[in-house]
């Protein structure tokens, strides 16, 4: 194994979502670039998925910029997306793309944007940042899911392929501690989630006055809390400082105030390790304190936080008081309504599961920690898969109850043929359909 003069820092950053109001996922990762290149991870050593369809969206009010803080209307922001080197997007932002650039997989990476994949090797240090939503057990892509025990297998494959020295895993999504609870102490990965197995994570300089870039209102969250807790404890590490992965655990942890930040994996030997070696070299700065980026002044954030499963409703919301045209109330209606119709849906599934037991639906309606079964683990990948391709894709909002669907499993094991599969099957076909 070669000394640390001959490491190399490699990153794979993810935004996993798609659409305006998850601005702020991809605003996260461009943030997340910017900072591992001002830090000196050269370009080629980062490889970036992300669907790319907000910056040069209709409701941008900054036409191909984005922010991910927000500044007084004397203050220029600062656009994190101008120069955010975008190796995967729009249709190559899913699972299997994803697995193959950690696992090196680079035949099966041709004809799919850069074709980048993890080059690194076993004296090799690597960084992880997925953003996107969650549910028990899986994270989302914008057209598919990525199962926990998937994302673990392909994370043994790149330990067996000697394909990094420390591998450190920032994950946020909503019930993201759920990710990890599988994960072997003894692979040389430190990760941390921004929320445990049964919570949603939430988003910040939310509306309708902390979403403001020099004085426009941007309607939508421009980061999340986690994201930002870690990314600007990073930007304002003093040169001097040699912060430690344990460090930052702390300090994002007190920082993040809506969900419970965990760590998992090789927690022992790794937590003294430095973040330079996972995020780069901290930039030695010399001048006053106005000479520096925004984000390295900020010391806190203000409390505009919202639950991810409710972002797209505020903001929908706030366009709609901000301008009452048809269009906004459709869109403000569409989504009432989508809800509405997700609540009933979920209901009449448990309805049918538990043969009409009302008391033990409402049981199983809310989020459940703990561990899988290796048949509850196949039940739920199969109904949530059932769900998607008979009911329609996931939403921020519907992905919520894959918790229940996975409680249906638990509540209905040993029926033989699984009786959630039968009940989704029964309320999703065509006619039932949004």
């Amino acid at each position: 194994m070669g000394g640390a003069a001959e490491r190399q820092t490699w990153a794979v950053l993810v935004a996993g979502s798609r659409g305006f109001f998850n601005y702020r996922h991809q605003a996260d990762v461009c943030h997340a670039y910017q900072m591992l290149r001002e830090r000196g991870v050269p370009e080629e050593r980062i490889v970036t998925m992300m669907y790319d369809d907000v910056a040069n969206n209709k409701l941008n009010p900054f036409p191909g910029k984005l922010f991910n803080e927000p500044t007084a209307a004397d203050q220029e922001g600062v656009d994190v997306y101008a120069g955010c080197n975008l190796d995967y997007t729009g249709k190559h932002v899913t699972p299997e793309v994803f697995m193959d650039v950690l696992e090196g997989n680079h035949i099966k990476l041709r004809g799919k944007g850069s074709g980048r994949f993890l080059n690194s090797t076993a004296r090799d240090d690597v960084f992880i940042n997925f953003v996107d939503h969650g549910a028990v057990g899986l994270v989302a892509f914008p057209t598919a899911e990525l199962h926990a025990s998937d994302l673990i297998e392909s994370l043994k494959k790149t330990h067996a392929k000697k394909k990094f020295r420390n591998l450190v895993f920032y994950m946020e999504a909503c019930e993201s501690g759920s990710m990890f609870a599988a994960l072997p102490p003894e692979m040389n990965i430190f990760a941390l989630t921004a929320a445990n197995a049964h919570e949603s994570s939430f988003a910040t300089y939310c509306p309708p006055t902390a979403d403001k870039v020099q004085g426009t209102s941007m309607r939508t969250c421009l980061a999340d809390e986690f994201s930002s807790a870690w990314m600007e404890d990073t930007d304002a590490q003093n040169p001097s400082q040699r912060e430690t992965l344990q460090d930052q655990y702390g300090r994002v942890k007190a920082r993040t105030k809506k969900s419970h930040v965990l760590e998992f994996g090789d927690i022992a030997t790794m937590s003294a390790d430095s973040i330079d070696e996972f995020l780069g070299d901290p930039v030695k700065r010399v001048g006053t304190e106005q000479e520096l980026l925004p984000q390295q002044r900020r010391t806190d954030m203000p409390d505009s936080a919202i639950d991810s499963r409710d972002v797209a409703l505020v903001s929908k919301f706030y366009m709609y008081l901000d301008k009452p045209t048809p269009d906004m109330a459709r869109l403000l209606q569409e989504e009432i309504e989508h809800r509405t119709y997700v609540d009933a849906l979920i209901r009449r599934i448990g309805h049918f599961a538990l043969d009409g037991d009302a008391a033990k639906v409402e049981e199983v309606i809310p989020s459940q920690g703990g561990p899988q079964t290796p048949d509850e683990v196949t039940c739920h990948r199969t109904a949530t898969q059932a769900f998607r391709n008979m009911c329609g894709a996931f939403t921020d909002y519907s992905l919520k109850y894959v918790a229940t669907l996975l409680n249906l499993c638990r509540a209905t094991m040993g029926q033989g043929t699984y009786r959630v599969i039968q009940a989704i099957q029964h309320h999703c076909d065509e006619k039932s359909r949004q």
